[in-house]
């Protein structure tokens, strides 16, 4: 299998995906009224929960790690595909500079935890 990010996933990491990815698209990235401040909010505790759960298990940190940073590219491609198929038509900017854009605003939100100023 392989993620939104291009790489090969390792089996042990491939549940991870195939359980969390398909409820994260459902319930963020169709249909979804959360702001997107909001939305990436309740995508990091998700992401630490899923992390603080793995932990008590016999994974590695750096399976751990691995897990949580397939989740956060998985989420975030779906986020980048969202953010720019809102702007279809309304936008002078080419594909690259919306994919720039997004990408942008997924990390800044992802650190920040509010709009850029």
């Amino acid at each position: 299998m392989f993620c939104a990010c291009g790489g090969r996933i390792p089996p042990q990491q491939d549940w991870s995906i195939r359980a969390f990815g398909p409820q994260l698209s459902r319930e963020y990235y169709t249909g979804n009224t959360l702001d997107d401040t909001e939305m990436i909010k309740e995508l990091k505790f998700i992401l630490k929960g899923i992390k603080n759960y793995l932990k008590k298990g016999k994974e590695s940190k750096k399976n751990i790690d691995q897990i949580v940073d397939d989740l956060k590219k998985y989420s975030k491609d779906k986020y980048m595909k969202t953010y720019i198929s809102n702007f279809e038509g309304d936008s002078d900017l080419s594909d690259e500079q919306k994919k720039e854009e997004a990408s942008y605003y997924f990390e800044y939100l992802f650190k920040h935890e509010e709009h850029p100023h």
